[in-house]
């Protein structure tokens, strides 16, 4: 992982800790053009209002001329981060000095008025750290998991995750909404048409003789798993849907 005290983290006096678009693009070797596309398409497309989360600004660049950029907040640099592959360790990184320099906003503005209060504070910060450092943990360990899921074992990892941020939500109709929109961020990343394809592959089925029972039993992920880059792309979408709804990734560990 990344030295944190080189982690370029800027904290902005109305945002908070905020990332720029530019440091993004340095850190993982992009030109910011390519970047600023990227969360351009990601806010398009998002079913739910992240503009909160990735904040348009400008910046004077050497010659003058003021450009574009985006400002990340802790949640907008995640989000857009697991919608690419790799960099891990960026990642993790980053997501924890973002943590770190929240917990440290929170701390510096409490001044202690006798020392009865210096020495309850003393006590509570150090409460707090201890906290803290579980809560850093145990988000960090989760992000990790889903960081690392693979593709032998999409389904069954998909599907925990996909319960998961439907109980989230409150469980009931929202499993099948949840797993809607997950198909439909399929479709839109991947240009493709799941029913289409389903179709395609039920009369495939009946032409070889295979039964009714056994035509009804074919599901979308039994279409994704044909082809290796929908299962990449799906297994993208969950991840983002993960980390947007905020669920307790760290339930997944094995």
């Amino acid at each position: 992982m990344q030295d944190l005290l080189t982690i370029n983290i800027e904290n902005n006096t109305e945002l908070g800790p905020v990332v720029s678009s530019r440091t993004v693009a340095e850190e993982l070797g992009r030109q910011h053009k390519h970047i600023l596309e990227g969360i351009d398409e990601m806010i398009k497309k998002s079913t739910a209002d992240i503009s909160a989360l990735l904040i348009p600004n400008q910046y004077r660049a050497s010659n003058g001329k003021r450009n574009r950029e985006y400002l990340l907040t802790k949640d907008g640099f995640t989000i857009y981060m697991f919608n690419i592959q790799g960099h891990n360790d960026f990642k993790l990184a980053y997501v924890s000095r973002f943590n770190e320099m929240e917990e440290q906003l929170k701390q510096q503005y409490q001044v202690p008025q006798t020392p009865m209060q210096a020495l309850e504070m003393m006590f509570s910060v150090q409460k707090e750290q201890q906290e803290f450092n579980k809560r850093i943990e145990t988000e960090v360990t989760g992000i990790r998991h889903i960081v690392g899921i693979e593709t032998k074992n999409w389904r069954n990892d998909t599907n925990k995750i996909l319960g998961a941020i439907a109980q989230h939500l409150g469980g009931g109709e929202k499993h099948k909404t949840i797993r809607m929109e997950a198909y439909k961020l399929l479709e839109e990343k991947g240009r493709c048409k799941l029913e289409q394809r389903m179709n395609n592959r039920k009369a495939k089925m009946l032409s070889k003789g295979a039964t009714k029972t056994q035509i009804n039993k074919l599901s979308k992920l039994d279409v994704i798993n044909d082809e290796p880059r929908l299962i990449e792309i799906y297994i993208s979408v969950i991840k983002s849907m993960a980390i947007k709804y905020g669920v307790d990734i760290s339930q997944f560990e094995q």
